[in-house]
């Protein structure tokens, strides 16, 4: 279920950043007050829009959904009394570590000495930097107004509550802590609530704890820590009445769609008005109770139409070990509503602004190692595969290297016999050619003309012998077919012994 949930977030944060990139651009609007103010948006792409969403949805952590145990230190602060509880645990489980109250006088409200007092007391012996500390107000000091807006400011709900603080309560925004919760969405209107609280009226307690170690890391309202607490076990009709039945007073919380719209303190005639206020409203409501001991009986004379669901907050089964004593559950619901998921987080400290869950260390470390591994195994794959290669190259050219150098033999033989064939070959055309040069000769020279030596080069011929009349041998040997250039090449003289001239002719080939 929790994979499905993170599926769920990465599909809506991929349809706000389709959403930012077909808008970019807004207009501005004008409340039913007739005041113009700003949307914060621009005609024209916004690319610093663009890339916040895009952005949001890459660098989205998908564990966040995942159940963390986390300790929180819950504090409430009532007429006559302050309470306060150390909490351990995640949305399935909650323990509570330690808890405690303060009970002062009657009609105030404790000091804020007294509060960071109560603080230490439950907080004894504990790392205080380690400690998520809640601190639920009194309603006395809150503000709830509903109104509506135009659904173009719905991205932009912060600034224009602020522009429109004046408007909504008789505070600046600057003199005021204050946050925001969606009750629905109507065609082009959004309804929203607004919760309001004099930054005077608590900033005492936030410096006194402060003083004391501890960092508010949230701001909220008893009503709505109330609330979260029922609606942590409350199923059913989508509207929520809660009758809180406190030992001075009796207050009504009324709720819409899970969001706080209403929070009254009421006449004594507390049964009447519970019953007008279902009556009126025209729907039917989870009337639930939660009833301080002292007022158990008074439970019984309020009258309820049957077609309410009601039920008790002391009968309720919370995933605690040891049940829930009535001055705890103010506390416990901040925690509640810190751990839950599915409703916006009401922290006045704020001003109206949305956190972004952050990407939690140990994922970051997490993507950064295996982002690291796979660029040292890109980066050194390839030179290991090709190692490999190499090796298996080297194997197989050692396993044919024995092949090779018989090859090489076969190759140097061939290359001798083919040189050897060559020679021979010259050697029969060359032979060839001398015996038809021999045989041409031998027809051609008169009978009485003889060679006594003849001698064949590549260039010429040369022939030395004796002849009756050796001159005439020069046109004879450059009428053959073989014989061109034809001289003597030494001089003629004749020997009287053969009575016969002895001659020297030299002839190139044609």
């Amino acid at each position: 279920m929790k994979i499905f949930k993170s599926f769920k977030d990465i599909a809506y944060r991929l349809k706000c950043m389709a959403r930012a990139l077909r808008r970019g651009c807004g207009v501005g609007v004008r409340p039913a007050n007739g005041r113009s103010f700003k949307t914060g948006f621009k005609p024209g792409i916004k690319p610093a829009r663009v890339l916040s969403s895009l952005t949001s949805f890459l660098m989205y952590p998908p564990l966040v959904h995942l159940p963390a145990r986390r300790h929180f230190v819950a504090i409430s602060i009532e007429h006559g009394i302050a309470s306060s509880c150390v909490a351990r645990g995640s949305r399935k489980k909650v323990e509570i570590l330690k808890k405690s109250t303060f009970k002062g006088t009657e009609n105030q409200f404790p000091t804020p000495e007294e509060v960071a007092s109560l603080a230490n007391l439950v907080t004894e012996k504990m790392a205080k930097t380690k400690l998520k500390v809640l601190l639920s107000v009194p309603k006395d000091w809150c503000i709830i107004k509903n109104t509506a807006l135009p659904i173009v400011t719905a991205d932009n709900l912060s600034s224009v509550l602020a522009y429109e603080m004046d408007n909504l309560t008789p505070f600046a925004a600057d003199d005021v802590y204050y946050d925001y919760d969606v009750i629905k969405r109507e065609g082009e209107t959004i309804n929203v609530a607004v919760y309001v609280v004099k930054k005077k009226n608590v900033m005492p307690y936030i410096t006194a704890l402060e003083d004391n170690g501890y960092k508010i890391s949230e701001l909220t309202l008893n009503s709505l820590s109330l609330l979260r607490l029922v609606e942590w076990k409350l199923d059913g009709k989508p509207n929520t009445l809660v009758a809180n039945l406190m030992p001075t007073k009796t207050e009504l919380l009324v709720a819409s769609h899970g969001t706080l719209t209403m929070s009254v303190n009421l006449r004594p005639e507390t049964g009447l008005q519970i019953s007008s206020c279902i009556e009126g409203s025209g729907e039917d409501y989870n009337v639930v109770f939660n009833v301080d001991p002292s007022k158990a009986e008074q439970i019984h004379e309020i009258p309820v139409p049957p077609s309410c669901l009601v039920s008790d907050v002391s009968d309720m089964k919370f995933p605690l070990k040891e049940p829930l004593p009535y001055d705890f559950r103010v506390s416990m619901g901040s925690v509640v509503g810190e751990i839950s998921k599915g409703r916006k987080k009401i922290d006045l400290l704020s001003l109206g602004k949305e956190t972004k869950p952050g990407i939690p260390l140990f994922l970051t470390a997490l993507l950064v190692l295996v982002i690291l591994s796979i660029f040292t195994v890109s980066l050194y794959f390839p030179m290991w595969t090709d190692e490999k290669s190499l090796m298996v190259l080297d194997k197989q050219i050692k396993d044919l290297k024995p092949e090779v150098e018989r090859l090489k033999g076969l190759q140097a033989q061939s290359r001798k016999m083919a040189a050897d064939i060559a020679v021979l070959n010259t050697f029969n055309n060359k032979r060839n050619l001398t015996l038809e040069m021999i045989k041409e000769l031998s027809n051609i020279l008169p009978l009485d003309t003889w060679v006594a030596r003849l001698v064949i080069t590549d260039k010429d011929i040369t022939l030395e012998g004796y002849a009756a009349n050796a001159s005439s041998l020069l046109a004879i040997i450059e009428n053959s077919k073989y014989f061109k250039d034809v001289s003597i090449s030494q001089t003629t003289f004749k020997d009287q012994r053969l009575n016969k001239e002895r001659f020297q002719i030299k002839a190139g080939f044609k």
